[in-house]
């Protein structure tokens, strides 16, 4: 049975209605589903307004946003209708999105959209209207959607915003705006807009830097982040002077490609801490995602007390389709032919411990910590033929010992943490896990906490000291 259109209601607060009003974009989308022949459930009267012609449904459509920005006309910069705002344009790419518009609905949308953005007087709506359609055009064409977020960045309204971190989605557009840039190829021109910006438009209040960085690691530009981070504070000292500091404040961030190879990043912690002695070495291999981004500022506050002590790299799990991404982070060598990924984590994890030792003497052992999804795959590299990890801290894993070899299980030591009251993987994971390990001949400890899934345990870097010191006693 064919897939009706779906209505995307959003509850508003209106600061003229204290009683509320609720307004949705059902109109919006079964005139999208149906006019764009992206449905076939659509009610009659969408279906009457198709009957005419295309172009004028789409109209339709048009109309209908307009109807409902109207109704948040007014309404404070600080206020849920506000926030609303912002909802129309990601409630109708989720339609789209959803509904699988083909390429000649894009484009077609695309027109229409343009013509719109032309025709009303409200620079709230028409920033948007542009910014819809660069989502419209990106998944058929980079080219227009680029000029669809110039036409964004050119036609957003100058606002003294009370809050611009909150308020202002100009930094937003503009780093977006940005990659764009950058990956088509463009690396100067993307960096001569954001200095410009930075230094010459005073539309800009307020800048993130941590959705530029993100953006030129994944690029495989690491290198070039410090030097273009100084010259956005430059040009930003004169005009915004706090931001300026902000930028040079920030610590630097070492993110590194194992081999050269832009899908193996991998980012150090402690590379530049005062050490007396040699150190250990620890490789990390994050849950929920596995991006070590995600989790970068936990992360460098976690480790930061143990640098001294040890070096830390997190790997960033590598995506090789969306199919593997929904059903596995980690892929290991025992399901790489399956998702078709160039390479295993084994072998990712073995090659930054190698690179890492070469480049500095003064690391002893190697180990693994890993939490959640993190979990199976440190099961896996510390018991492969080819291991060079000396032990693994697991938290909050689960374990599946039919997918492990369990012959090299002899030499290794286990430290396991799990909480009594996890939800998300259930304690009895750890205690077969230990169980089974210790049986196979490696040294385990499993350490219960009362608490949930994760870092829910009273100290989680007490926790991480703990587990470490255990790690290293006796592990020759």
């Amino acid at each position: 049975m064919p897939r009706g259109p779906t209505s995307v209601p959003i509850s508003l607060q209106s600061v003229n209605n204290p009683m509320g009003i609720r307004i949705t974009f059902q109109q919006t989308s079964v005139l999208l589903a149906t006019c764009l022949g992206l449905g076939a459930m659509a009610p009659r009267t969408a279906e009457a307004a198709c009957a005419t012609s295309r172009p004028d449904a789409v109209d339709a459509v048009l109309v209908s946003v307009d109807e409902s920005w109207s109704n948040l006309a007014g309404s404070d910069l600080s206020s849920a209708p506000y926030r609303d705002k912002a909802r129309l344009v990601a409630d109708l790419e989720q339609m789209l999105e959803r509904e699988r518009a083909k390429e000649r609905d894009r484009k077609r949308l695309d027109k229409a959209l343009a013509k719109r953005a032309g025709e009303v007087n409200e620079p709230g709506l028409t920033w948007r209207l542009h910014e819809l359609r660069a989502r419209v055009l990106a998944p058929i064409d980079a080219d227009g959607a680029r000029d669809a977020l110039e036409d964004a960045l050119a036609t957003y309204p100058q606002v003294d915003y009370v809050q611009p971190f909150k308020q202002s989605s100009f930094h937003h557009l503009l780093v977006e705006l940005a990659s764009s840039t950058l990956k088509g190829d463009d690396p100067e021109a993307a960096r001569e807009l954001l200095v410009s910006t930075v230094r010459d438009d005073v539309r800009l209040q307020a800048f993130y830097p941590e959705p530029l960085e993100r953006l030129y690691i994944e690029e495989g530009r690491a290198a070039e982040l410090h030097e273009l981070l100084e010259a956005l504070a430059s040009a930003a000292e004169p005009r915004l002077p706090e931001l300026a500091r902000e930028l040079r404040a920030r610590p630097p961030l070492d993110a590194r490609y194992c081999g050269g190879d832009p899908e193996q990043l991998y980012l150090v912690l402690g590379a530049d801490a005062e050490v007396q002695g040699p150190r250990q070495l620890v490789v990390i291999m994050a849950g929920g995602s596995g991006q070590a981004l995600d989790f970068l500022p936990w992360l460098r506050q976690l480790t930061e007390p143990l640098t001294d002590r040890y070096l830390f790299a997190v790997l960033s799990a590598p995506v090789w389709s969306d199919e593997q991404a929904a059903q596995v982070v980690w892929v290991t060598e025992r399901t790489k032919r399956e998702y078709r990924a160039r390479f295993a984590v084994e072998d990712f994890a073995r090659g930054v411990a190698a690179e890492l030792r070469a480049a500095d003497g003064n690391l002893d052992r190697a180990f693994l910590f890993a939490w959640s999804s993190g979990g199976p795959a440190t099961y896996a590299t510390v018991l492969d033929r080819d291991n060079t990890f000396a032990g693994a801290y697991v938290l909050s894993s689960v374990f599946k010992p039919e997918q492990l070899d369990l012959r090299r299980a002899s030499d290794r030591r286990f430290f396991l943490e799990q909480g009594r009251s996890d939800t998300v993987t259930a304690f009895r994971f750890a205690q077969e896990a230990a169980t089974t390990l210790a049986d196979a001949g490696a040294a385990v400890r499993l350490a219960p906490f009362d608490g949930g899934h994760g870092f829910a345990m009273p100290d989680p870097a007490a926790s991480l000291e703990r587990a470490l010191a255990w790690l290293v006693e006796d592990s020759d």
